[in-house]
């Protein structure tokens, strides 16, 4: 229920989403657009966001821990023709070539990274598959935001993530401590 849940929120909001994170790569980066830029999408999920990049003319490359999310992808851009190729692997230690790519991406990923150690390594590898004049555009969940995005309930995101996950849990809502 809860992939379901997330392909159809991903889906949904993919093209807006999409179109937030080039405007980022734009005005912060100096990109012109995605026409011909190498880009990864680390923690794509199930490609949604991958398969907009291809259509607005990235070369994109995408990974995910779960290869069940993977198929999801790799089904539309096959039927769309779209330039996307899909691979199981974890943002903290991707086997690609250094400089292999002109922009990476983590939306939304990069927070269910728990550990400061695997965060570090997630940003130290995004930074090292950059080719020079590259960059790198995050979005994740605000914290600070009033209502936790994983379950709704107000503020409980502020608390450290142990007691975040049991809060929820006594409200009858899953959490995981992301």
């Amino acid at each position: 229920r809860a992939g379901q849940n997330t392909l159809e929120t991903n889906s949904g909001l993919a093209e807006r989403r999409g179109r937030f994170l080039i405007r980022i790569a734009e005005e912060q980066l100096g990109f012109r657009g995605l026409h011909g830029v190498r880009l990864l999408d680390a923690g794509c999920g199930f490609g949604a966001l991958s398969l907009y990049f291809a259509a607005e003319g990235a070369s994109v490359t995408a990974i995910d821990p779960v290869e069940g999310r993977l198929e999801v992808g790799k089904s539309v851009a096959e039927r769309c023709g779209l330039d996307v190729r899909f691979f199981r692997g974890r943002m903290q230690r991707p086997h690609f070539r250094d400089a292999s790519f002109d922009l990476v991406i983590q939306n939304n990923s990069l927070c269910y990274v728990l550990s400061r150690s695997e965060r570090e390594a997630a940003l130290r590898e995004a930074f090292r598959l950059l080719r020079r004049g590259g960059g790198v555009v995050i979005r994740n969940p605000n914290r600070w935001h009033p209502f936790d995005p994983f379950t709704g309930v107000p503020l409980i995101q502020l608390l450290p993530p142990g007691l975040a996950t049991r809060g929820a849990a006594l409200l009858g809502k899953r959490r995981s401590l992301v």
